[in-house]
């Protein structure tokens, strides 16, 4: 159970490619954030886009997810895209820098550069897949207990 605990809090799922990171410059601000900011709440009506450029965050949902990335992480995809609310929790653990794209740049950009779209879909295929993975992690653990 340990070692699937250990898993559960990594999460490699968010990075955004290099490409991806590149186009999303123009559309968003930089920011500086300290430690204990929250980017979003579960639940919040989805403002944006944010991309950590630096630091970490904790990603969470309450008795499900709680894990954690780094630099390169694209948050609020889901949420953003379906103009939304975000579904879950996004909280830095340390002082960041995070650009942010506002929710009312995504169709100008997706116009602008066509190939965004496809890498903001194979992030969600990755996050599906992760999901995925431990869910059939924890059922066949849940099955030896």
């Amino acid at each position: 159970m340990a070692q699937v605990q250990q898993e559960l809090t990594r999460d490699d799922a968010f990075l955004a490619s290099p490409e991806l990171a590149a186009a999303l410059e123009p559309f968003g601000s930089e920011l500086s954030l300290p430690a204990n900011k929250s980017l979003f709440e579960r639940g919040e009506r989805a403002r944006g886009l944010y991309l950590l450029k630096t630091g970490s965050a904790r990603l969470s949902v309450p008795g499900a997810i709680d894990r954690s990335v780094g630099p390169g992480a694209l948050l609020g995809v889901p949420g953003t895209l379906s103009r939304g609310i975000y579904s879950l929790t996004a909280e830095l653990l340390e002082e960041s820098q995070v650009l942010f794209v506002p929710a009312e740049h995504i169709s100008r950009l997706l116009a602008e550069h066509p190939d965004v779209g496809m890498h903001m879909v194979q992030i969600l295929s990755k996050e599906i897949h992760a999901i995925r993975d431990r869910i059939s992690k924890l059922a066949s653990t849940s099955d030896r207990v």
